[in-house]
């Protein structure tokens, strides 16, 4: 089963998405989760934006992950 993100091949900018999902599941803003995010792992805000926009709600904290079958 799919994590639900795209493949990132640069490992600070996947730190990076990770961190900033992390803190969105707990109740942080997504504009200031992905800008702490990057400045913590030296990544452009927009770049780790982009990723965490297209991460599915579950992975923000909203709504329940799909059933693993």
């Amino acid at each position: 089963m799919s994590n639900g993100l795209p493949y990132i091949k640069n490992k600070r900018l996947f730190q990076a998405v990770s961190f900033s999902l992390a803190m969105q599941r707990n109740g942080v803003h997504p504009d200031l989760a992905d800008s702490k995010a990057a400045e913590y792992y030296g990544c452009i805000t927009p770049m780790v934006a982009s990723y965490t926009e297209a991460a599915p709600a579950w992975m923000r904290g909203k709504g329940d992950p799909p059933d693993a079958d």
